[in-house]
């Protein structure tokens, strides 16, 4: 005999309940959306800030680190040293002995002009000169007569490259060019393209090419040696300023212009030292006591003695790559006393200052 079987009712959501579990599943879902939107966010935030802080840091270390240097010349000073300049292109006026420092104002229209047409406008420039210690060589011996030094270790340096030379007097340093270089010799004869006399250490006067120096002779000054242990060593110029960027179209960029030699003559090539930069402002402490120690800020233009200048202070605007901002920003800041719009787009920014103060001085 069969057992009747018992019919099991089985029921399935209703509407109300699958409408009920689809809003707390679109709720729940619209958290974890929000969650990873604001994560993604703050990601590309700290990404934006720390692209800026990091391009601040390495570009401070890089100019602070060049003007200290400036003036650098080995045990001589600049200021009380016997100079002879026997350079005859001043490439643009890359290459001067007195001025370890020379800055340009964007007011002014004197710009050198191997970047004038690349600076962005309303912004600084500066130059910065010293000697290389890194590749510093000792001389054995010196032959004014033939122009030739002779040195205790083998060093080739490119012909046209301008060198620097001290002597171990501390009382005379020159400035020439390489016109021949081969293993332990160096050359720095009169050519009339790189040198105008072989008459490279200023024994009486100062030696420049403007005095009126003949190929073995300079008025007031004799040929003569430079003693053995004198140092040798290039003699750098590098200018900063800001530019649009080569590598990244639309950024703009701090740039580095650096005296170099190319093809046996004295050249420029350009460097980029970091894209985001986007404005440089620089004041010059002036000594007027002569107490090492600066009295009074000036602008470029305002600066008629750069032997004075012991100091420089640099402001520098640092922006985003990307745009950071929702929508557009109206920030507007004091910079160096005068009003100054530092935003009106959307990108990030930061203004960085700092004094730096000339060691070589």
């Amino acid at each position: 005999m069969m057992m009747p079987t018992k019919k099991v009712k089985v029921s399935g959501f209703s509407l109300i309940e699958l409408m009920v579990s689809i809003a707390i599943a679109a709720i729940i879902l619209t958290g974890v959306v929000k969650v990873a939107f604001n994560a993604k966010r703050s990601s590309f935030d700290g990404e934006q800030l720390s692209f800026v802080q990091d391009n601040a840091r390495f570009v401070l270390d890089q100019i602070k680190r060049e003007i200290r240097l400036s003036g650098y010349t080995g045990c001589a000073a600049l200021e009380s040293a016997r100079k002879s300049n026997t350079v005859v292109d001043d490439v643009s006026g890359f290459i001067k002995f007195n001025e370890s420092i020379q800055g340009f104002d964007n007011s002014q229209t004197d710009f050198p002009s191997a970047y004038a047409s690349d600076v962005k406008t309303g912004t600084d420039s500066f130059l910065v000169r010293f000697g290389d210690a890194s590749s510093e060589v000792s001389v054995k011996s010196h032959n004014p007569t033939s122009a030739g030094f002779t040195l205790w270790q083998e060093e080739t340096f490119a012909v046209g490259t301008t060198m620097m030379i001290t002597d171990t007097s501390c009382r005379e340093v020159g400035l020439f060019q390489v016109t021949a270089s081969d293993g332990d010799s160096l050359s720095h004869s009169s050519d009339g393209t790189r040198n105008c006399t072989r008459i490279l250490r200023a024994t009486t006067s100062e030696v420049n090419c403007a005095s009126g120096c003949a190929d073995d002779s300079c008025p007031g000054n004799a040929e003569k040696a430079f003693n053995v242990g004198s140092t040798i060593m290039p003699y750098r110029v590098n200018a900063y300023y800001v530019g649009d960027s080569d590598i990244i179209s639309g950024m703009p960029a701090l740039k580095k212009q650096t005296l170099t030699a190319s093809g046996g003559t004295a050249t420029t090539e350009t460097e980029e030292v970091a894209v985001g930069v986007e404005d440089l402002q620089v004041l010059y402490g002036l000594d007027l006591d002569d107490d090492k120690e600066a009295n009074q800020y000036l602008r470029a233009d305002q600066v008629t003695d750069w032997s004075l200048v012991v100091a420089l202070r640099l402001t520098l605007v640092f922006r985003s790559d990307r745009e950071v901002f929702a929508s557009d920003q109206s920030i507007n800041i004091k910079l160096d006393g005068s009003d100054y719009q530092l935003s009106s787009d959307r990108y990030l920014r930061q203004v960085v200052s700092t004094s730096v103060k000339i060691r070589n001085i």
